[in-house]
């Protein structure tokens, strides 16, 4: 996921997705196909919350940033379809699908061969 993330810039939210639950990665993901291998509905917004830009300012970019703080304008989110790094934000919501599905394969074994919480993490899932 790193490797993915790298090179976009969004290594961080990567990070903070996995290890802090935080941002886009780490909530509500976009459903997959029933197949699985597919993010299904791509007319729904971007998941990093991409907007567009109204002129000047205007650039098709996955950024969340307005184009001045004190922007009065609305800027509508990026749809899926429309966002210029789809393909990678696509792929890191597969891949994250697929790490919560091991993750908790993983717990579910630890649960049945009897292991307990240390007490040392928060909201640790083997927490009874």
């Amino acid at each position: 996921m790193e490797g993915i993330a790298d090179p976009n810039g969004f290594r961080q939210e990567v990070l903070d997705g996995i290890f802090l639950h935080k941002g886009w990665l780490g909530e509500h993901l976009p459903r997959l196909s029933k197949s699985g291998g597919k993010v299904v509905n791509s007319r729904g917004p971007c998941p990093r919350l991409c907007q567009n830009r109204h002129r000047p300012a205007y650039r098709r970019d996955c950024s969340k940033k307005r184009c001045t703080d004190d922007c009065p304008k609305g800027h509508r989110p990026i749809t899926r379809a429309d966002c210029p790094m789809r393909e990678s934000v696509e792929a890191l919501v597969l891949l994250e699908h697929k790490r919560r599905k091991q993750e908790g394969q993983f717990i579910a074994y630890l649960k049945k061969e009897g292991v307990e919480c240390c007490g040392t993490v928060p909201r640790c899932p083997l927490h009874k």
